[in-house]
């Protein structure tokens, strides 16, 4: 605050804070409305308002979707406290949303000037350089970003977004395959994220969609089982809801993110099961697990247990002559 031409710092009263720290639980909780009124409580008890607040207040108002109050707190909060790296983060994103991609990048520049140690430096920079069509930058961004995330999956995923988002199909897919190497369950993401919803018409996107190229460690334990009953229909389900009763009858722990394809299925959890098609007609159900959840006898105990219930679950529809 400037008075009579000193700078004066003052520090902020625990009150203010506890409600500053208040009006940022509403809008993490989604209520933008309930954070705007303390935020304005807060903006009217000085002539001018702390940097924080407004910031704050610019990200209600984008909430509310009210854009031009939203960029006048940014500014003005800027404007206070130019070194108030959020706000350049935030004044970056509003103008990618307007398709200001120079300011984009003036912005995301400034932020790298406050903090060039920050990771989202590169990743932010790639994708305004990427809009503004200069792919040559945007690389070079999102080589680093990768280089330095530690979280190698979550990285590759969100470059593949970016380049999704821009209309570089390729780009996104090569990406996505690495992915997919380092995690096999990343596809789920692949089918549920509406950032690759523009991938769906690419041949090279649904081959990887509809291809299980896992291979179980050597020191899995591994086994399958057949079952006699017409061949496996994922329109029905039947197999696949009797493996997933199974499980459950079993107390067996899996992800409720069942992959589903027209050729085969798969269940994560403590076992893998992948069930298909076999090739001599009927389903085939495959299990896979590591020996760090299970001994061998166990797994051993499991497979069979798994295979009982399974026909139990499946004995009204089993046709006349099938094992029981």
């Amino acid at each position: 605050m400037a008075l009579g031409g000193a700078v004066v710092l003052l520090a902020a009263s625990p009150l203010a804070a506890e409600s500053l720290a208040d009006a940022r639980a509403r809008l993490e909780a989604g209520e933008p409305e309930q954070a705007l009124r303390i935020l304005d409580g807060l903006a009217a008890k000085s002539r001018r308002p702390r940097a924080e607040v407004l910031l704050t207040r610019s990200e209600a108002h984008f909430m509310l979707r009210d854009p031009v109050a939203g960029r006048a707190d940014l500014e003005q909060a800027l404007e206070i406290d130019p070194e108030l790296r959020p706000g350049w983060l935030t004044l970056g994103a509003l103008e990618i949303s307007q398709r200001r991609y120079a300011e984009a990048i003036a912005g995301f520049e400034r932020a790298r000037e406050l903090d060039p140690e920050a990771l989202d430096n590169h990743i932010n920079l790639g994708a305004a350089y990427l809009l503004a069509g200069d792919a040559e930058k945007a690389e070079g961004h999102f080589r680093r970003y990768l280089e330095l995330a530690p979280d190698q999956l979550e990285a590759l995923l969100l470059v593949a977004k970016n380049h999704a988002v821009a209309d570089r199909p390729q780009e996104a897919i090569g990406l996505l395959e690495q992915a997919v190497a380092l995690d096999e369950r990343s596809r789920i993401a692949l089918r549920t994220d509406p950032s690759f919803e523009s991938l769906l018409d690419e041949a090279r996107f649904q081959k990887l969609l509809e291809t299980d190229g896992y291979e179980p460690p050597p020191e899995h334990f591994k086994s399958f089982f057949r079952l006699p009953e017409e061949e496996y229909e994922v329109r029905e389900g039947r197999v696949l809801g009797a493996v997933i009763d199974a499980l459950r009858e079993l107390g067996v722990a899996f992800d409720r993110r069942v992959e589903v394809t027209p050729g085969w299925s798969l269940i994560w959890g403590d076992v893998r099961v992948k069930v298909t098609v076999g090739a001599e007609g009927g389903s085939r159900v495959e299990l896979s697990a590591s020996p760090e959840r299970y001994d061998r006898e166990t797994f051993r105990t499991l497979s069979k247990r798994l295979y009982d219930q399974v026909l139990v679950e499946l004995a009204p529809v089993l046709p006349l002559g099938a094992p029981r």
